[in-house]
Formats: structure tokens, C-alpha cells, sequence
């Protein structure tokens, strides 16, 4: 049999626009976030979805954004080509509800489109959140071949099973659990983040404390914390059993303080190793490096140049990690 084909870089893909980009039924995609130049140039965002199908009960997405739409593969590949021939060191693929990602041109996945981009890509590919009952199971081995950034955000919302079955989320605890497991399993340094509503109508206080008991065995890498917000037209705020102001200020320091807990053991973890960091420049001009697993570090004893890749030593700074030469660290 005749040997595949060698993939085509992404550098030398064709400008050129897809044939079927006009059609009717596409969505009008938005431009760039209006980030500066430089981070578009160096660690780019590609929106490859938009909407969502999911209805959870505390959420307004499917009314105000529609249903799920994707952009066609083609299209994705030649906006990460571009962002790679300007410079772009690592692309971000992002959506509404990534996880439901279907090709309107050839049908494929999440999972086959992130193959597709890792494996004609110089650069890093990170993949922004994914809802836990979108996960594809080809990610497992994506993550496993490091051919995609060593991080994945879950979002978890409670680790009670009967207020995820109020949310009208459609995963328990077990079944998240198994998901993280999984991607342990293909790579143990991979960084797991979720967002944690706190305080959902009818969320009891036994409630509340069984969802940090899981968080904290789940043991996140970060967790993005916030209290339950009543949103007009949706089902949740219909509902009686509204946490009252005080009682949901206490569970949201006590969720930050875990949050805070679980953060510090996870960067611990890495205190002596090396790491390949991207550096980027805040909007103080100043440098943080970034590494494949969601670590930032600050530079110690030297000025990085911004939108470099660099091996560097980690180790504990005051205020969170630092990156030494590692040259330097021996």
C-alpha cells in the first residue's frame, strides 16, 4: 500500500478562502478580542464554535448565543497558519461549548480537529474549557503523545450529585471523577482547572460542604470561584431556596480559601523541575512565562524577551513562582 501522504505545515497552507465559506447557514464570526498585538501575535486565540445546545438551569447562553454552530476545519487551519507565520509561539482553539465542535464540512470532531492542528503546528496548541458531557475521548490520547498543551479546564460547577441534577447538568460526580482519572493517567503533570458555582437555589450547607470535600479530592490544579447570580429567564430563578447574603459570603471564602490551597500544592509540586516557558508581556510591560501545564513563573536575575520559547528553572518566589535561567540553575 502506498504510504500516507506527509501532512502539509501550516506555513505553507494557502491563503485562499474555503469554497463553502459563504454559505448561509455559517456564522458571522467576530473579530479578534481586543487584546494587545503582541499577546494576539505570540499566544493567539482561534474561535472555532459558537453557541450552545446545553440548557442548564442557572445559564441565558442558548437563548442569547443560539445553538451550537462550528467553523469549518479548513477555515480553522488556515487562521492557526496565519496567526503561526506571524510568530504565534502557542494557539489557544476556543468556544462557547468547545466540546460540541462538528465540522459543518466534513463532520469531524473535536478530537480529530485538534489531531489535524497538533500535527501540522510548530507551535503549542492549549485548548480552552471544555464541558465535562462534551469530552472527547480521543483528547486521552492527544494528551497522552504530547501533542497538546498538558492542561484541560473542566468545568465542575458543584460536586454534589443533586445540585448538578438541579443545574440540569447531565455528569455526577463519578462520572467527572472518571474523566479526571483518565487524563491523569495519560499524563500525571497535566493541570485539571473548573469553575465552582457557589450558593445554587436549594444548595444546602451539607450540599456546600460535600462539593469542596470533592473538589479537594479531585485536587485541581485552580479552581474560578463565584456565587450563583440570579439571571432573568432562566429556571433557576423561579426557584425558591436563595442563599441569603451572609451565609453565601462565608461558602465563598471558604470555597476561595480551597481554591487557594489546592493552587499552592500544585505549583509546589513543580518547585525544582524544569519547564519550557512561553513568555509574555503584561500591560506593565513587564515579562511572566507560562509553561505547557498552565504554570506562570516571573523571571529571576534576567530579562527574557517576549514571545520567546526557553527551558528555565522553577523555584518558590515570594509571591508565587519564578523562572532562573537554566543555565544558570546548572
Amino acid at each position: 500500500r502506498s504510504p500516507s501522504p506527509a501532512p502539509v505545515p501550516l506555513f505553507a497552507l494557502p491563503l485562499q478562502p474555503a469554497a463553502a465559506a459563504a454559505s448561509a447557514t455559517r456564522p458571522s464570526w467576530p473579530a479578534a478580542s481586543a487584546t494587545s498585538s503582541k499577546r494576539r501575535r505570540t499566544r493567539p486565540t482561534v474561535k472555532v464554535q459558537e453557541g450552545c445546545r446545553h440548557g442548564c438551569a442557572f445559564c441565558i447562553v442558548p437563548r442569547a448565543r443560539g445553538g451550537p454552530r462550528s467553523r469549518p476545519g479548513a477555515e480553522v487551519l488556515r487562521r492557526v497558519g496565519d496567526f503561526v507565520r506571524s510568530g504565534a509561539r502557542e494557539v489557544v482553539l476556543a468556544g462557547i461549548a468547545l466540546g460540541s465542535y462538528r465540522c459543518p464540512d466534513s463532520g469531524i470532531g473535536l478530537g480529530e480537529l485538534v489531531g489535524m492542528v497538533a500535527e501540522r503546528s510548530p507551535a503549542r496548541v492549549r485548548l480552552s474549557s471544555i464541558e465535562p458531557m462534551d469530552f472527547d475521548a480521543r483528547l486521552y490520547d492527544l494528551l497522552a503523545a504530547g501533542r497538546i498543551c498538558s492542561h484541560l479546564h473542566l468545568p465542575l460547577q458543584s460536586g454534589s450529585a443533586r445540585v448538578l441534577e438541579s443545574m440540569h447538568r447531565p455528569y455526577g460526580p463519578t462520572e467527572y471523577a472518571g474523566i479526571v482519572g483518565r487524563l491523569r493517567a495519560a499524563d500525571p503533570s497535566v493541570a485539571i482547572g473548573t469553575d465552582l458555582m457557589v450558593g445554587f437555589p436549594g444548595e444546602s450547607e451539607d450540599e456546600h460542604r460535600r462539593s469542596l470535600r470533592f473538589c479537594e479530592e479531585v485536587g485541581f490544579s485552580y479552581m474560578h470561584v463565584f456565587p450563583y447570580s440570579r439571571r432573568a429567564r432562566t429556571l433557576a430563578a423561579r426557584r425558591g431556596g436563595q442563599v441569603d447574603g451572609p451565609a453565601l459570603r462565608r461558602r465563598m471564602r471558604e470555597a476561595l480559601d480551597l481554591a487557594d490551597d489546592l493552587s499552592e500544592r500544585y505549583q509546589a509540586g513543580f518547585v525544582g523541575s524544569r519547564a519550557q516557558v512561553l513568555w509574555e508581556q503584561d500591560p506593565s510591560g513587564r515579562c511572566a512565562g507560562i509553561t505547557r501545564n498552565f504554570l506562570r513563573a516571573r523571571p529571576l536575575g534576567f530579562e527574557p524577551a517576549a514571545g520567546t520559547l526557553e527551558e528555565v528553572a522553577l523555584a518558590a518566589g515570594q509571591d508565587g513562582l519564578v523562572a532562573l535561567a537554566a543555565a544558570a540553575a546548572g
